[in-house]
């Protein structure tokens, strides 16, 4: 009889799914491909010159979505027509950022997203 860790989980890099306004966003670069972080720490703390330590809540919730694409994904094409027309009209499309793992992470949202620049160019003998 197998034995079976009820904690063990299964992930696949294939599986994550990533949606912005309408466009699902395929081809990821083979190491880190989407990175999610906060603008601000959550907390922040002084302490007083006689050691008393007070702890401050940030009211900042923003932060930014990173994502790597492979040179020719057709989402890098996509997203970079995005931020070209958005940088020539000054208007651009706003929409929720979804990322959904399955393996059990689950879930991200970020709300109200938009492309904040045109990507940069590199070459390099890979992807």
């Amino acid at each position: 009889m197998p034995i079976t860790n009820k904690l063990l989980k299964d992930y696949s890099p294939e599986d994550v799914k990533c949606t912005w306004n309408t466009i699902d966003i395929t081809g990821f670069a083979p190491d880190t491909f989407v990175k999610v972080m906060r603008s601000v720490d959550a907390y922040t703390k002084t302490v007083g010159a006689d050691g008393l330590v007070a702890r401050t809540r940030s009211a900042d919730r923003t932060g930014e979505v990173t994502i790597t694409l492979m040179q020719n994904s057709l989402s890098n094409v996509l997203l970079a027509a995005s931020a070209v027309a958005a940088d020539n009209t000054g208007i651009g499309p706003v929409d929720n950022f979804v990322i959904n793992d399955p393996s059990g992470s689950g879930l991200a949202v970020a709300f109200d997203c938009w492309v904040r620049k045109i990507p940069d160019i590199e070459y390099s003998g890979t992807y």
